[in-house]
């Protein structure tokens, strides 16, 4: 489902859904949600919004008709529920970027997607000139594995290498491995974690979480906080796209969800996937 708000981006939103759709054999469909204050004005102005919609697809040259949703309301919201009523299994929507005082306050209507949608969000933004990579975010974890998947796949399509990352937080490291008794011996004075092991463990469980996928990438360890150095790395390396998976959870779970992917959502400088594992899957 294409998510458009008539802005500068739709276009692109609108040929990324219909791509992503013929590449899995799919369907496709269009969602447009009309403005509050549209809404509730005269009818000849809803239609105009809709008839904007329509000029829209025809400009976009498509060979294929999408379905069309007319939704009224908050945009996050509307989004997700006619996502679910339809049975998406990807949203694509823009950036809808704020400032970083409104971002802070209220959240783009993005992430909020992110945080609520049934299912995988992608959200479009311009790639680098040149773009050089694709990057795949793993936290070591099962749920990590589709996202891994879903970048080695957009990988091939774009014809771009794919480099999978998982951060250290050292910090984290310190106080768990202090807390487990790692550093029991050196006393809780021990400033310090020998970065080695740790780098070097790290580097197994990524190579065997690549293994039994039959996945070509290169595995990068980064350090510092992931939400950081996913991002600052994302950016570095000139990536196209940044995947990035998290736990399919409903409810309160959902919105107290470890928010690195909201995060590299908002702060990223290209198109970001974020690939959401359904809790039992």
């Amino acid at each position: 489902m294409a998510a458009v708000d008539l802005g500068g981006q739709s276009l692109a939103v609108l040929h990324e859904a219909k791509q992503r759709a013929e590449q899995s054999g799919g369907t496709w469909a269009v969602c447009h949600v009309l403005p509050e204050e549209v809404a509730s004005a005269a009818p000849e102005t809803e239609r105009a919004s809709r008839d904007a919609v329509q000029r829209l697809i025809e400009s976009a040259s498509l060979d294929s008709s999408p379905r069309l949703f007319f939704e009224q309301g908050s945009a996050a919201a509307s989004i997700v529920r006619a996502a679910q009523t339809w049975g998406a299994d990807l949203i694509v929507t823009a950036s809808h970027s704020r400032s970083a005082l409104e971002r802070a306050l209220l959240g783009s209507v993005s992430a909020s997607v992110v945080r609520y949608a049934h299912c995988a969000v992608l959200v479009v933004r311009p790639p680098p000139v040149p773009a050089r990579c694709v990057l795949a975010a793993t936290d070591l974890s099962a749920p990590s594995l589709p996202a891994i998947q879903v970048a080695a796949d957009e990988a091939t399509r774009l014809g771009l290498p794919l480099t999978v990352v998982y951060a250290i937080d050292a910090s984290w490291v310190a106080f768990n491995a202090y807390t487990s008794g790692l550093l029991a011996a050196a006393g809780p004075s021990a400033p310090v974690i020998p970065e080695g092991p740790v780098r070097e463990a790290a580097r197994k469980s990524l190579a065997s979480m690549l293994d039994p996928l039959g996945v070509s990438a290169t595995p990068v360890v980064l350090d510092g906080p992931p939400r950081d150095a996913i991002v600052d790395w994302a950016r570095s390396e000139q990536a196209a796209l940044v995947v990035i998976g998290t736990h399919g959870r409903t409810g309160l779970s959902r919105v107290l969800l470890g928010s690195v992917a909201e995060s590299v959502v908002a702060r990223a400088a290209c198109s970001v996937e974020v690939v959401r594992r359904q809790e039992g899957a």
